[in-house]
């Protein structure tokens, strides 16, 4: 998934969740099983927006910030390779693109 496609989809999940928990927990003439449908939908959302963010958080980590240097740069090659594989289903593509191409160059040089 794309950083893009990643911020699109919290934008989308976070105003499911502003909509459905008046819904849900408000007075607003809905039958119970409505409301039922409402707070299902409230708490699917408030846990795929906490995924997402943890995700997008993680990814930031990995992928380069202004001065060029991401959180992990500078660390041993190894580290590097277990955190990568540890993180690697949380990262977007770019993060996983920047960190295989930063593993690559740290093997070139050791070698």
């Amino acid at each position: 998934m794309k950083e893009r496609t990643l911020s699109i989809l919290i934008l989308f999940f976070a105003v499911i969740f502003l909509i459905s928990c008046p819904l849900g927990y408000g007075n607003f003439g809905l039958g119970s099983e409505q409301k039922l449908v409402a707070r299902y939908v409230c708490m699917i959302s408030v846990s795929a927006t906490t995924f997402l963010l943890m995700q997008k958080i993680i990814s930031s980590f990995f992928l380069p910030g202004r001065d060029g240097m991401s959180l992990f740069h500078g660390m041993r090659l190894s580290a590097i390779e277990v955190l990568f594989v540890f993180y690697c289903i949380f990262l977007t593509r770019e993060a996983r693109e920047e960190w295989r191409a930063y593993i690559n160059k740290k093997k070139s040089e050791v070698n």
